[in-house]
């Protein structure tokens, strides 16, 4: 179930710390106060309908509540007494993935880096990143994100644009050094924000 914004992403623009840590934990306390005013009202009446709190786990950052095992009653009670709150409600869906055996492939031997290194990868020209370069945008101090097995930033093509202060979170296994599980967020990571320039590079910002 996700309720309704109140604005406090909104108002990210107005954040008085000057250091980006102060305004992250200033934006952080802000989603959190908005989430518990905006949640209180729903886990009152999730209270008076029996339901345990290991039925209920709520989300600040993106102010949504799951409840286990919900009742249409349930539901319906929810939507009439608090429907102006609600965004959308929805069943959760869990998609499970069958045991599979990954055969490694050297995918490196035979390959001469140091000419490769010269040639622009092809999916650069191909979805027209040279075409938005000659318009003068290039990406130049934007920040992109991306959420994968994880990343190795001591890449030749991403080493120099990893934004560094608060550029990495492990919610799992909470290490506060950027790994990459199995190679597979590195490779993403290239296009997004690897090395570039108008004849070579992989990346598109």
């Amino acid at each position: 179930m996700a309720l309704k914004q109140d604005g406090a992403l909104s108002s990210e623009s107005g954040l008085t710390s000057k250091s980006r840590g102060a305004r992250i934990s200033q934006l952080v306390a802000s989603l959190k106060t908005s989430a518990t005013n905006a949640q209180r009202p729903l886990l009152e009446l999730l209270g008076e309908k029996t339901m345990t709190p290991a039925a209920i786990r709520t989300f600040w950052i993106s102010n949504q509540m799951l409840i286990v095992n919900a009742s249409i009653e349930l539901v319906r009670a929810l939507e009439l007494e608090h429907g102006s709150s609600i965004a959308e409600i929805h069943e959760e869906q869990i998609l499970t993935m069958n045991n599979f055996n990954v055969e490694r492939t050297d995918l490196i031997s035979g390959v001469d880096a140091e000419a490769d290194a010269n040639v622009q990868t092809w999916s650069v020209g191909k979805i027209g990143a040279n075409a938005v370069w000659k318009m003068g945008v290039t990406g130049v101090n934007v920040t992109v994100a991306t959420i994968d097995t994880g990343v190795r930033v001591s890449h030749e093509a991403l080493r120099d644009n990893y934004r560094g202060d608060h550029g990495w979170f492990d919610p799992e296994s909470q290490s506060g050094v950027p790994y990459d599980l199995s190679g597979h967020g590195t490779h993403p990571s290239s296009p997004l924000a690897g090395y570039c320039s108008p004849l070579k590079g992989t990346g598109t910002a």
